[in-house]
């Protein structure tokens, strides 16, 4: 979904501080343009 939505200079946030079971899932806080 994200490749898909995302261009060139967008930004994405991830929480790494969340607890979640293994895997490449984590919490979006922000994916806002201009930022």
């Amino acid at each position: 979904m994200i490749q898909a939505q995302a261009a060139p200079g967008d930004c994405l946030v991830v929480d790494n501080t969340t607890g979640w079971a293994p895997g490449p899932i984590r919490a979006l806080l922000a994916g806002r343009r201009g930022i």
